[in-house]
């Protein structure tokens, strides 16, 4: 008899190396267990001519029958495709929706960072990728979604949260507008930035044609069968070469399908960090003593600068703000162009990236908890702190960082991870969704379908040159030299901190780190 595993109640040992989130039929071990729908056979994938009106599908459950709420179908599909790149003027997302994806960041990372472990997650990624998966649920499992990505049930919320999502997305893009005046904001900038989105099905699962309708037309994702090699080749491409390996031959599978979602970002620094000052030290991570600087830690790279730099402190911790080479992200109206109100919005609505580094006063796991679970509980407090490209007045809150003139000792690192975030999701309340159920009907209703696991890969590298970022989450459904009078402020990042990559002017954040260890991967660099 083979163990369950506790997690997503499969009964089959999962190897935590494997990299996929799988919707998936049930086993027939579990025939006895679980009463099927009525259904035709397996048969090979037939994705039917799209735009023949509403689905067919009819609910199939008591809850579904009584309250049928959000159901996925063209005209629905038709109203929230994302705008065409380089045509339509894309609004930056609302502070509510940059708040409810901030929100879940920091439940998540606030349940990953428990551990003590070094951690990251880019929050918009894994819920573009769990949004693709609610786009085609119903009963308990839309009500899971809707519970940890924060929408409710009706189908005008869902269909706004999927807009929303799509609509960050291209926010994010760098330059996706062609008007004369965001060209002219684009010049200088250095920023690189990908997302992607792709769906491998096995030859026996029968994909429902609205919803494949949907994640292509709306969500702009590849579908194709499973083979190993080529979602290893994609997955390698979009991150260029950062992370490879999503699967192993034996995980291809005939009976489930895989949703994988992509980010890359890579951008320099406004000001890079001097190679030449950089010095070999020590990095004190959680448990070491902090008594002595060099007892106990870890061999690092210290990169050091001392310039004006946005910065916060009070009793709790030190915030400094690190912007990148955006260029010139808010031109001054040019009295050889027209003024339009597209071309204007266009300049305002471009992304502004920062980096954020965050270091707690007091050393310790729980002092980082306890900022990751304020922000969790608040994410609007975050505002601003981060929304520093322009005033905030809807925070009511007074305080922001100020310019000040700031040495900063920050280590170089390189964070690489390969984590199984199934669990810590469950717990937040997406568990109904890994019991086989019809309520991913909308995807598939040849059987009931469950999530077997949600992995999310991440690499980040920072050093004197900028940051890069790697991100793929998949799912299976189976400066200048200091004044001689000035005495600047130290901020010695010698001890885990929080590190952020966010947009100054939403507020929304890319990528969230605990970084607890710096001395890995470094040393054959320096």
């Amino acid at each position: 008899m083979r163990a369950q595993c506790s997690s997503c109640e499969e009964f089959n040992l999962h190897d935590h190396t494997h990299t996929f989130l799988k919707i998936r039929t049930p086993i027939p071990l579990i025939n006895d267990v679980y009463q099927f729908i009525p259904a035709p056979p397996p048969r090979l994938l037939e994705l039917r001519a799209l735009g023949n009106g509403p689905s067919t599908a009819t609910p199939t459950t008591v809850q579904q029958q009584l309250d049928p709420r959000f159901v996925l179908h063209d005209r629905g599909i038709a109203a929230i495709q994302s705008p065409q790149t380089g045509t339509t003027y894309i609004n930056a997302p609302s502070p509510a929706f940059v708040d409810s994806v901030n929100q879940f960041a920091f439940k998540l990372l606030h349940s990953i960072a428990t551990s003590g472990y070094p951690c990251g997650i880019a929050s918009a990624n894994i819920y573009r990728c769990l949004m693709m998966a609610a786009a085609g649920s119903q009963g308990l499992n839309l009500d899971a979604f809707s519970r940890v990505l924060g929408f409710n049930t009706s189908e005008v919320s869902v269909y706004g949260a999927i807009k929303d999502i799509v609509q960050l997305d291209e926010y994010c893009k760098p330059n996706p507008r062609s008007t004369p005046v965001a060209a002219a904001a684009a010049a200088g900038s250095d920023i690189e930035l990908d997302i992607s989105s792709s769906i491998w099905y096995g030859k026996s699962f029968l994909i429902e044609p609205i919803w494949a309708g949907a994640m292509s037309t709306v969500f702009k994702a590849t579908l194709a069968p499973q083979d190993a090699r080529a979602m290893n080749l994609w997955v390698h491409e979009k991150t260029r070469g950062k992370i490879a390996g999503l699967v192993a031959e034996e995980e291809v599978s005939d009976v489930d399908i895989k949703l994988v979602t992509s980010l890359y970002f890579k951008a320099k620094w406004a000001v890079p960090f001097e190679r030449s000052n950089t010095r070999v030290d020590r990095f004190r991570s959680f448990g070491s003593d902090h008594t002595d600087s060099w007892a106990g830690g870890m061999p690092c790279h210290m990169m050091h600068r001392t310039s004006e730099i946005l910065y916060w402190e009070d009793n709790i911790a030190q915030m400094c703000v690190l912007p990148y080479k955006n260029g010139n992200t808010k031109p001054h109206h040019s009295p050889f162009l027209p003024l339009s109100a597209g071309a204007a919005g266009a300049a305002d609505a471009s992304p502004t990236w920062n980096a954020a580094i965050i270091l707690p006063k007091t050393p310790g796991v729980g002092s980082v908890l306890a900022i990751l679970s304020h922000f969790s509980a608040s994410p609007s407090v975050l505002r601003p702190l981060l929304v520093t490209s322009h005033s905030d007045t809807t925070s009511g809150q007074s305080w922001s960082l100020k310019p000040t003139f700031l040495h900063l000792s920050l280590p170089r690192f390189t964070l690489k991870q390969s984590t199984d975030i199934s669990e810590p999701l469950f717990n937040l309340g997406l568990r109904p969704i890994c019991r086989p159920s019809p309520d991913f009907a909308p995807i598939s209703r040849s059987q009931p379908a469950y999530v077997t696991n949600i992995k999310h890969d991440l690499f980040v590298e920072v050093n004197e040159e900028g940051t890069e970022v790697a991100v793929v989450t998949s799912s299976g459904v189976f400066g200048s030299a200091a004044s001689a009078m000035r005495v600047p402020v130290a901020m010695r990042v010698d001890r885990p901190f929080l590190f952020f990559v966010f947009d100054a002017g939403t507020g929304v954040v890319l990528c969230s780190s605990v970084v607890s260890e710096v001395g890995k991967g470094e040393q054959e660099k320096g």
